[in-house]
């Protein structure tokens, strides 16, 4: 499973890249620090789990929300908004800051579809209720 984080605070990608690591063995995490390095990532390394942080692409996440659903690679792709805000438009779920680590893994594991951390994605369907965690 493919994680990428794209925050602007260090802090917030070091903590997500390891609540990730810890979700299952074998979590492959990216981090990225703007928009440009995502969009680089998105190219080699479709990701699972996308957590973002809307104020790094200019607070709209709807155009990279697009662009991830319509590339075959990662239309299965769960967007997780890491912000204050619940209205957040092409998120499947918000998580506000600072992260917690139970909100954050609960989350993620609710988004691939499993109550069990390890599922790969595939084994089970991935669900499209979109979840606020405030």
């Amino acid at each position: 499973m493919r994680a990428l984080v794209v925050d602007a605070d260090e802090d917030v990608l070091v903590f997500a890249a390891e609540a990730l690591n810890s979700f299952a063995p074998g979590f492959d995490v990216a981090t990225a620090r703007n928009l440009e390095e995502a969009v680089l990532w998105l190219d080699v390394f479709p990701p699972d789990v996308l957590l973002l942080d809307p104020a790094v692409c200019g607070g709209s996440i709807e155009k990279l929300s697009e662009r991830i659903r319509a590339d075959y690679r990662s239309r299965h792709c769960r967007i997780v908004a890491v912000s204050a805000d619940p209205t957040w438009g092409g998120a499947d779920a918000v998580l506000a800051k600072p992260l917690q680590l139970e909100p954050l893994l609960d989350t993620v594991r609710q988004l691939v579809g499993s109550s069990s951390p390890g599922l790969p994605v595939g084994q089970e369907r991935l669900r499209r209720n979109p979840v606020t965690v405030l």
